[in-house]
């Protein structure tokens, strides 16, 4: 066996041809005065298919994961394409991938990453599914008084992201009627009882929150800070602009409440009034502090004030 052209293509004495490199040479079989020829083209390998790695991986929100991509040719031969291949998600909003391959979890859900290589359109492709993080808020139920402080902590597993933001009821950091949060957690209670919810919401994902009840209770003393103005109801003039808050008392010579001789009710329409000119004058909550406590009493079926 002989080749014309060895520095194309060799053979050995078993007619086994092996290419080195492009061309053409005469391979020949030869036996005493006897022989025979034939043509060997050699080509470029091609492209036959292209492969994305890893397959199927998962991440969280936030995190990022690389792809490879692998071109296979037909004489068996591999090449790394990651940064000459087009990148696409099928889904951004879940995942967005750049061109060398680098992939980022945007929300929960899954997309397909896909890779095309232009010179021959082989497209290789893999799933990415990202998960979401998972919130926890500590303690999941507590109560308070009137105007108290409760601490609240949050845990956010699955992102190396721990900030979170903080709501009442819905509200971003809440209000003065249902309480306010600090962005550390510390939650400081209205002047009005009732139940509340603490949502932390995970900055890395705005899907993920986790949730804790507060009721505010009357039980307890009121600090006496709580209030902005500390006024006498008969010695004290109602002030032309207020705000916030106000506790108001008053003295044995105020006379208040009244009876209703035929039906037998105890009425407030004084004190009713008194306060109406408070909330009037800008004053949102007020405490009042009787001189004196009636035996009995019953409250107007839809009073004006509460």
């Amino acid at each position: 066996w002989t080749s014309s052209l060895p520095a194309v293509a060799g053979i050995d004495t078993a007619g086994l041809a092996s290419s080195t490199s492009i061309g053409s040479t005469s391979i020949t079989a030869a036996l005493g005065s006897v022989s025979a020829s034939s043509l060997l083209i050699v080509n470029s390998p091609v492209p036959t298919a292209l492969f994305v790695s890893p397959t199927n991986p998962a991440v969280f929100v936030g995190d990022q994961q690389q792809f490879t991509a692998t071109l296979m040719y037909s004489n068996g031969g591999s090449q790394d394409v990651t940064s000459s291949v087009s990148w696409t998600s099928s889904n951004p909003t879940v995942a967005t991938v750049g061109n060398a391959g680098l992939a980022s979890g945007a929300a929960g859900g899954s997309t397909t990453v896909e890779a095309m290589w232009g010179a021959s359109l082989l497209v290789g492709s893999t799933t990415l599914t990202v998960f979401p993080p998972t919130v926890f808020v500590a303690p999941a139920t507590a109560s308070t008084k009137l105007g108290g402080a409760q601490q609240f902590n949050a845990t956010v597993t699955g992102s190396s992201n721990q900030n979170v933001s903080w709501t009442v009821d819905g509200v971003p950091n809440g209000n003065s009627t249902i309480g306010t949060i600090s962005g550390a957690g510390l939650y400081t209670a209205p002047p009005m009882i009732g139940s509340h919810t603490i949502a932390a919401i995970a900055q890395s994902s705005s899907a993920s929150q986790g949730t804790a009840t507060v009721t505010v209770g009357s039980s307890g003393p009121i600090s006496n800070t709580f209030f902005g103005m500390h006024l006498h109801a008969i010695a004290d003039p109602v002030p032309a602009s207020m705000q916030g808050s106000a506790r108001i008392w008053d003295s044995g010579s105020a006379q208040w409440p009244s009876i209703n001789t035929s039906s037998g009710v105890f009425t407030w329409n004084k004190l009713d009034a008194l306060l109406a000119a408070y909330k009037l004058a800008g004053i949102n909550d007020v405490l009042y502090t009787l001189w004196r406590v009636p035996k009995w009493a019953s409250s107007n079926p839809t009073p004006a004030l509460t």
